[in-house]
């Protein structure tokens, strides 16, 4: 009878992922979420992944859905990916530029080990933003639609979640554009306008890193 220690070791270097809760292709759960919605989520887990095949690095943040104004998604997971290559299009920078801006958190004064290994100083950045709050909006993409990736985000102050937006309509984009957006709540205070950006561009696919399967990568970094 093989050792269930053993097992895990051998799962541990060929099964990180998996074993440890971690999308291998995206998305979590199921279908993907309502996009008529706003939500609130949390990041559940931020990390600096890279691409065996290309070799590219991102950032791989894992949302979970924590307040659903229908009570339908509370708990439901999904991955976005954020390249800071020098070669990102200008929409995956602004949207990566908008998750630090309306996370709330002051980069300025960040504090975490700086050990001059990229990776290594990456990595601790983007922990940062672990359990930090926002509120979203989602989109589908992919070639059967199956995967959920954010649409917009805002700084979570605790407004009241919008239930009746228009979905995502990808059709007839270009690519590569930015189409600004703006939902206001009428019954809420100022702080309630939620001013949100949209970007609209042809998903990509990025092999996963090690032995992982491969990671499916959302408009935004297609480089």
């Amino acid at each position: 009878m093989r050792s269930i220690t053993d097992f895990l070791g051998e799962a541990a270097k060929e099964f990180g992922d998996e074993l440890e809760g971690r999308s291998v292709s995206g998305g979590f759960d199921g279908p993907p979420l309502a996009q008529n919605r706003q939500y609130r989520a949390r990041v559940a887990r931020a990390e600096w992944r890279q691409a065996t095949t290309s070799g590219r690095w991102s950032y791989s943040v894992t949302y979970e859905v924590t307040e659903d104004p229908k009570d339908e998604f509370v708990g439901r997971k999904f991955s976005e990916y954020y390249s800071i290559e020098a070669g990102t299009p200008e929409a995956g920078k602004r949207a990566f530029s908008r998750f630090i801006g309306d996370s709330g958190v002051n980069v300025k004064e960040l504090e975490y080990p700086k050990t001059g290994d990229v990776e290594t100083d990456n990595n601790a950045f983007i922990k940062c933003f672990e359990g930090v709050s926002f509120v979203i909006a989602t989109r589908v993409w992919g070639d059967d639609e199956s995967n959920t990736g954010i649409r917009y985000l805002n700084r979570d102050r605790d407004q009241a979640l919008l239930d009746h937006i228009e979905p995502h309509k990808p059709k007839g984009a270009t690519k590569n554009s930015l189409v600004p957006e703006i939902n206001v709540n009428k019954s809420k205070g100022p702080f309630d306008a939620d001013e949100s950006q949209e970007v609209q561009q042809a998903p990509a696919s990025l092999p996963g890193s090690g032995t992982r399967p491969p990671v499916n990568l959302p408009p935004g970094l297609r480089g």
